[in-house]
């Protein structure tokens, strides 16, 4: 595979992933503001996937250093 559909396959993936995570944080977001906030008990894990995700696409954005 060459280099610049690899790229442009990390870079969606990224795009992808980063989505994911800012769409978790900002429902997070709107059920802390509501005015009896209630938490659903999976958010726990729901983070815990988008920390593990976002460290994914970092990495993926970081292999790109080698195309420079």
């Amino acid at each position: 595979m060459s280099t610049m559909p690899r790229a442009v396959a990390a870079l969606r993936h990224s795009r992808r992933l980063l989505t994911d995570i800012e769409g978790q944080l900002g429902s997070l977001l709107v059920n802390l503001r509501q005015p009896q906030p209630r938490i659903d008990v999976g958010v726990a894990d729901r983070l815990t996937v988008a920390t593990a995700q976002a460290g994914c696409a970092l990495a993926a954005l970081d292999n790109l250093r080698c195309l420079w």
